[in-house]
């Protein structure tokens, strides 16, 4: 998993819904710019309908990038490690299976957290682990 490829992606993404809103909108201009004579009422339409979309982009951005980020841990977290857990860089985590285990650490620069279970720590990439319930 590569976190920049995946911001990347949502920002072309995203850029690419705000650039279809915008040729949208257009459409209904005329040379000088302004809305052409008789297309007000659909280029109103059209401005709300985008609107609307804009925002129900806004909240879908938001909720990938919390995703991509992973939940916010603090030391003494428990948390749930899956079977198939990697390192942020891909490294294998050494645990037997999925387990519940406990954040002993702070993020580091990698992406990496400090957990132990069963009395082994290992480093587990932040953005696959989950609140234990």
């Amino acid at each position: 998993m590569s976190i920049k490829r995946d911001i990347r992606a949502l920002a072309k993404k995203f850029c690419d819904a705000e650039s279809y809103r915008i040729r949208h909108l257009d459409r209904f201009l005329g040379e000088d710019g302004r809305v052409a004579p008789g297309k007000i009422s659909e280029h109103n339409r059209a401005y709300i309908d985008a609107s609307h979309d804009a925002r129900s982009d806004l909240g879908s951005l938001i909720a990938e990038l919390e995703r991509l980020a992973g939940p916010e841990l603090t030391i003494g977290s428990a948390v749930l490690v899956p079977a198939d857990a990697t390192t942020a860089s891909g490294g294998f985590v050494l645990f037997d299976g999925e387990v519940t285990a406990e954040v002993v650490g702070e993020e580091d620069e990698d992406g990496d957290v400090p957990v132990e279970a069963g009395g082994l720590r290992q480093y587990v990439d932040a953005c696959q682990l989950k609140f234990a319930e």
